[in-house]
């Protein structure tokens, strides 16, 4: 098939830009890696762990549990977890934790607070509940490690007022495991840019904040209504100088899966929101490199054997990006997911982009929102 020169050229440096981002993005990671920092016992600081909890009976025992079994001074824990009007037995759940531990408080959250929505109206009301200088946002279909809130606090000594925590999904199936893969190429994305001081956003189901840097952006009051509360949190925080500082650490944190199709692309569809508010910049990059089978493609219309050439060296450089963070985490994923991972999450973010204008709703925790 005939093309115009011009268009073979612009083709050709799409394609190498897509590869040299990643592979700049894979060499900062090895270069300018920061471990976490060591901290004393006795310099441990209190800490607020904030729980937003909207009708999750099946998971929020292992949660707390978890919490519970943590290598930190129980008096120096304040867990709170936000009932947002659930309507199964969460809070139920809650006030018996509440009863039998004298640092786990359930806190019934208004539906609406000066008009915020989801997760940042709940996390709004917890953190006017909460009484310490660093918070820590939980989501509580998640259990953490023994080590967990050690290393979420470490890197605050060093002046990091946000920490971004690892987290791994956890599951068996394939489905899971091509969300396994891509959650660590994400936060390998977002190490290298928060090592080099240029960090794209935290994560905010495992997330801490400093009380000063959560008031000096006017909290999620000053932000307004967003189903991005982390992202925004974030990029507010980095405009006023904040330090954002991006754990990959073995045993942090494990979140489950999303287990179906539907709920994998409403999740997709919440982060692309996230995306769109990235600066300018960030988000071109961004974008080609999740969305390349968009050019891939075009090439195999244009030549086959180049689109395949394509397709394997982006997924050869993908699969180095996600060996280099599992050395250090000391977790796989089987070989046939880590070969068809990097093009399945391709195809994924691809459809949700392009269906982004006609879908912009956003379905959290059963609302619409």
């Amino acid at each position: 098939m005939m093309v115009p020169d011009w268009i073979d050229l612009a083709f050709v440096l799409m394609i190498v830009a897509i590869i040299l981002q990643k592979m700049i993005v894979l060499i900062v990671f090895h270069l300018k890696f920061k471990e976490v920092p060591d901290i004393a016992e006795e310099v441990l600081p209190t800490v607020s762990v904030l729980i937003p909890a909207r009708n999750e009976e099946k998971n929020l025992a292992a949660c707390l549990d978890s919490l519970l079994q943590l290598n930190y001074p129980f008096d120096k824990i304040e867990i709170l977890v936000g009932n947002d009007q659930s309507v199964d037995t969460t809070a139920e759940i809650a006030k018996g934790y509440d009863r039998q531990f004298a640092h786990i408080h359930l806190v019934d959250v208004l539906p609406q607070y000066h008009g915020l929505k989801a997760r940042s109206n709940v996390l709004a009301q917890l953190v006017k509940k909460s009484k310490n200088k660093l918070l820590v946002f939980l989501d509580a279909d998640m259990t953490v490690g023994l080590n967990w809130l050690k290393e979420m606090v470490a890197p605050t000594k060093d002046g990091y007022s946000i920490v971004s925590g690892y987290t791994e999904v956890e599951g068996s199936g394939w489905l899971a495991q091509f969300q396994k893969f891509d959650w660590v190429s994400v936060i390998m994305l977002l190490k290298a840019g928060a090592d080099i001081y240029k960090p794209g956003t935290a994560l905010g189901n495992n997330m801490l904040v400093s009380r000063k840097a959560y008031e000096a952006v006017g909290g999620y009051e000053k932000i307004g209504p967003t189903f991005t509360e982390d992202n925004d949190l974030t990029l507010a925080a980095v405009k006023k100088e904040f330090l954002v500082f991006q754990l990959i650490v073995s045993g942090g944190a494990k979140t489950l899966p999303m287990t179906t199709w539907s709920d994998l692309y409403k999740q997709r569809n919440r982060w692309m929101q996230g995306a769109f508010k990235q600066p300018f910049i960030r988000f071109i990059p961004l974008l080609f490199t999740r969305v390349y089978i968009l050019p891939a493609m075009l090439a195999f219309f244009i030549d086959p054997w180049s689109a395949i050439g394509i397709l394997f060296l982006i997924s050869w450089v993908d699969l180095t990006s996600f060996w280099s963070v599992s050395r250090k985490v000391k977790s796989k994923v089987p070989i046939c997911v880590a070969v068809f991972a990097p093009v399945f999450n391709s195809v994924l973010d691809t459809f949700t982009l392009l269906s982004y204008p006609w879908n912009k709703q956003v379905i959290w925790k059963g609302r619409k929102l």
